[in-house]
């Protein structure tokens, strides 16, 4: 198995991973009970139980059982979404590239200033298996299409890489970085989301190449990685 079908096996098991996990953390949805003596309950039904009643997990009253002939009717509800504030974006990424094949994390801090626009700074660590390690620094924008729990959107990062390490024994520099995109969010909670994204990514990549059998000894090489990037990740 080559390197590249190896890292794009390891980022589906983090992201199947990863969505059990966020689906374990908040229900998409809560239910509003109604009772006949004009009490409005809100939380999550976790049983209807054999003696005709329900138990029910509250915020402010934990796991309550009521006698379903006190239920006048039942309305489920989904979140209502975070319009705006401060957000964290965490996400796993694979690259594929004819080339060279890369895995990563990045984290990106921001505000969503309109409930379809966000803007962030972002950094990263990302691991090129022929060229080396390289930490991108990039500015971070993302327009949604609309604010409901499934929701598409594009985003477009872009910044400069710094070499970090070379894995040719060569030294390696950074340079321009891009990466468009697009991806889908899904609500988990009022405040969080699961991200997946599919973009192309560009990696400005300078060497410096050593070699005493030729002349000049020192030879500075410029290139452009381009990839196929899928991600996976959490906004909080």
């Amino acid at each position: 198995m080559n390197s590249k079908k190896i890292l794009f096996f390891l980022f589906c098991i983090a992201l199947i991973l990863s969505y059990k996990a966020s689906a374990q953390m908040h229900p998409h949805f809560h239910e509003i009970i109604y009772l006949k003596n004009g009490t409005v309950v809100k939380g999550i039904i976790l049983e209807h139980l054999s003696d005709k009643s329900i138990k029910v997990k509250t915020e402010e009253q934990g796991e309550v059982i009521y006698k379903e002939e006190e239920v006048d009717h039942i309305v489920k509800e989904f979140y209502d979404i975070r319009k705006k504030g401060y957000f964290n974006l965490t996400e796993i990424a694979v690259g594929i590239g004819k080339t060279d094949a890369s895995i990563g994390i990045s984290t990106v801090n921001g505000f969503i200033l309109k409930p379809h626009l966000s803007l962030g700074i972002g950094a990263a660590y990302d691991y090129y298996v022929t060229a080396g390690s390289m930490v991108p620094l990039f500015a971070d924008v993302r327009i949604a299409f609309h604010d409901r729990r499934f929701t598409p959107f594009i985003y477009g990062d872009a910044g400069y890489s710094f070499g970090i390490s070379s894995n040719n024994n060569d030294q390696l520099k950074g340079g321009l970085y891009l990466n468009p995109g697009i991806g889908l969010k899904s609500y988990i909670s009022k405040k969080s989301a699961l991200l997946i994204s599919v973009g192309a990514r560009v990696q400005g990549l300078q060497y410096h190449i050593t070699d005493p059998t030729v002349s000049p000894t020192n030879t500075q090489v410029s290139s452009y990685y381009t990839m196929f990037v899928l991600r996976a990740g959490i906004r909080f």
